[in-house]
Order: C-alpha cells, then structure tokens, then sequence
C-alpha cells in the first residue's frame, strides 16, 4: 500500500454511533467503533497493559466515552478520552493497518 493511501480526505467523528470513519485518499473506507480505538490506545501505558499476559485477569475494562478528537500535526489523531487520558496518537498509518473491513483483511 502506498503512503499516499495513507492520507484522510475525510474524517468524520458520528458521536451518536460511538464511530469514527475515515475516507482515505485512494476512496477506501474505515470505520471504527470508539471502544475499538480505546483498546487499541498506542500509548506506552495501554501497550504495556496489553501486554500484560496476567492470568487472573478475569474482566475487561469499560471503554470510557470520547470528548474529543483533535488532529495532531498531519499525520495523526489525538483522542481525549472520558476518564482523562489523552496520550494516545493514533497515527494514520497505525489507523489503516487497523482497518479490519473484508477488503483490508483479505489484503
């Protein structure tokens, strides 16, 4: 996939469907579920919980609501999470590898 494939033309936060969609350049289109984008939090915090391989872990948290999501430089997101967090940038390129539609999962 080119880098150029990487790039938004289009993002659009529907508060009310807890979604996040981007179109990209090339015209593909990723939706994401909020909680989905909570799990996936790239910060080193929330990596380090996901690793984490404690076997009493025995329920998941509760994906807190987003408040807002802002654009960080040209090549990112930043959302600020109901429970504080922020620290989390979601790249694009980290966005489209996360795109599980059949079309990327196939690909």
């Amino acid at each position: 996939m080119s880098e150029k494939n990487q790039i938004p033309k289009e993002m659009n936060w529907l508060e009310k469907n807890n979604e996040f969609i981007i179109l990209w350049k090339d015209d593909h289109k990723s939706t994401f579920s909020m909680p989905f984008l909570r799990k996936k939090c790239p910060c080193a915090l929330c990596r380090e919980k996901r690793e984490n391989k404690n076997p009493l872990k025995l329920f998941e948290e509760q994906s807190p609501q987003a408040l807002h999501i802002s654009p960080v430089g040209h090549y990112a997101i930043q959302i600020e999470w109901a429970d504080g967090h922020s620290s989390g940038i979601y790249t694009f390129d980290m966005l489209r590898r996360l795109c599980s539609c059949s079309h990327c999962k196939n690909s």
